[in-house]
């Protein structure tokens, strides 16, 4: 999830779009809960405003299952090595968009 103008820090969003996006995190969270097969353990919201094609603020809202080995979970989660089976993302992203809709 990103601001739909340019943002470096969160602090300059409007209290309009902060409160925006607090709700947006909010029902996104909410989504993933109900959308996968199983209820995750936790659900990371993570912000990030920096990397080499991206200076704006954006979030990963990253679901964590009970089973992820320990290593790869809190910040560690983006050095996951695991297969993703496309076709599950696929259906998850349908779901999503009917829960969010």
């Amino acid at each position: 999830m990103k601001p739909v103008r340019h943002v470096e820090f969160f602090d300059d969003l409007t209290v309009e779009e902060a409160e925006e996006f607090g709700l947006l995190v909010k029902r996104v969270t909410s989504a993933l809960r109900k959308c996968l097969p199983r209820p995750p353990a936790k659900v990371y919201t993570i912000l990030l405003a920096e990397s080499a094609d991206c200076s704006h603020i954006h979030f990963h809202v990253v679901p964590r299952m009970e089973d992820d080995p320990i290593e790869f979970r809190g910040p560690r989660v983006f050095a996951w090595p695991g297969d993703i089976d496309t076709a599950e993302i696929e259906r998850l992203v349908q779901l999503l968009r009917m829960e969010l809709s």
